[in-house]
């Protein structure tokens, strides 16, 4: 579906003006699906053990930060934690993040993602054609274009993130993350209590099976 767009914006002679280095929507307030969040914990599992504990610190920076600003806002606390249901954070939250306390993404790294492979669908939707500048905080403008083309995409994939928000737990990408982690650990965890449990079970059958 992106490669498709992609490819009808090539063909209109337009380019997607963002860059690896170019990462002012790395500062957004990303929402993500449990599915995704998942996806992310897992990935960061699997680092090595020195990487993987730089990024648990930036993720829990990440999730205790989005907390603080949901906690100065009644209409948020119930995105303290990960939330199902079809209640939505409130649009002057997404812009308190922004605009405020600079906040980065806790994947964002020497200026670009290093989970880039898994990023969720949000990041690999949110693309613009105008100069990258004009996505800044900080730019007078405040005005980057969204090809419509582009937002055609991002609207084919509304009803798709809906549907998980109504089915499934989803939040801030730092929140989420955070609680996906932890569910790996408990359940890597019961998973070889499991085994080692079963492991006994088949020596002390064996015992018995030599005994009689």
């Amino acid at each position: 579906m992106v490669e498709d767009a992609l490819e009808d914006l090539e063909s209109e002679g337009e380019e997607i003006s963002c860059r690896k280095g170019c990462n002012h929507c790395c500062h957004l307030l990303v929402e993500v699906s449990w599915e995704e969040a998942t996806e992310l914990a897992n990935w960061v599992l699997n680092l090595p053990h020195s990487r993987r504990e730089r990024f648990l610190g930036r993720i829990r920076k990440n999730a205790a930060e989005a907390r603080e600003l949901f906690l100065s806002d009644k209409k948020a606390h119930r995105f303290l934690k990960p939330a199902d249901g079809e209640e939505e954070i409130p649009d002057h939250i997404f812009d308190r993040y922004f605009y405020g306390k600079r906040r980065p993404c806790p994947f964002l790294e020497l200026g670009a993602c290093a989970a880039y492979e898994v990023r969720p669908t949000p990041c690999r939707l949110h693309m613009v054609t105008t100069d990258p500048e004009l996505c800044s905080a900080e730019s007078e403008e405040q005005e980057y274009e969204t090809h419509q083309r582009l937002e055609e995409l991002q609207e084919q994939a509304t009803p798709v993130i809906q549907a998980a928000e109504k089915t499934h737990l989803w939040g801030q990408l730092g929140i989420m993350v955070e609680a996906a982690y932890q569910a790996l650990i408990e359940n890597n965890l019961t998973t070889k209590a499991d085994n080692n449990n079963s492991e006994v079970a088949c020596d002390n059958g064996d015992q018995k099976t030599r005994v009689a």
